[in-house]
């Protein structure tokens, strides 16, 4: 597993992250500052001002939902 995946985000770049995750891909619906982070991390990628989840950042966003939903 890569060290990126266990990366702490704060709870507004979790909320982007779901939200690419989820369809959002235009750079102006998203937090600037939020998407930069994603990137640095490897987990979002833009291109022609389109975001998208890279294949880390969807596995990311899986193990979030996994960990979401072994809580209830």
């Amino acid at each position: 597993m890569s060290g990126n995946l266990l990366r702490k985000l704060s709870p507004r770049e979790e909320s982007t992250l779901c939200m690419i995750a989820h369809g959002v891909s235009s750079l102006r619906a998203l937090r600037s500052a939020d998407v930069l982070r994603l990137q640095n991390f490897g987990f979002a990628e833009v291109v022609e001002g389109v975001v998208t989840l890279t294949p880390l950042g969807i596995e990311r966003f899986a193990m979030a939902a996994r960990t979401m939903t072994s809580r209830h």
